[in-house]
């Protein structure tokens, strides 16, 4: 019974990591999770160079399980790198994609690479 109780405890917090350190998604409506959305720039805009909203630790309040105090700053670590190898990713293809189009409208390879 004990073990039953506990999983399903810890069922929404496996979830929280989980979601975070896999699909670089945070989704935490009722603020539980250790890692939380700082918005301090609401001016943001993903296809404008500039500074993304970052995600930080919270630490305040005692919200760290004691299990997670050392493992605190590679959860968050994890998560940030993750969006930001997804974000390459997109750019990237756009970027290839790009090329391809000016490649195939272009009558030298030359012209392409020069002009990019």
């Amino acid at each position: 019974m004990l073990k039953f109780l506990f999983l399903k405890t810890c069922e929404p917090y496996c979830e929280f990591i989980r979601s975070w350190i896999y699909k670089a998604e945070l989704n935490d409506p009722h603020k539980e999770f250790i890692v939380e959305c700082v918005t301090e720039s609401t001016s943001f805009s993903w296809n404008t160079a500039g500074i993304s909203p970052l995600k930080r630790a919270r630490q305040e309040g005692g919200l760290v399980p004691c299990f997670l105090d050392g493992f605190l700053e590679p959860i968050l670590r994890a998560g940030q790198q993750l969006k930001v190898i997804t974000k390459l990713l997109e750019l990237c293809d756009l970027n290839f994609c790009i090329w391809t189009q000016k490649l195939c409208r272009s009558s030298s390879l030359l012209d392409t690479v020069f002009f990019l």
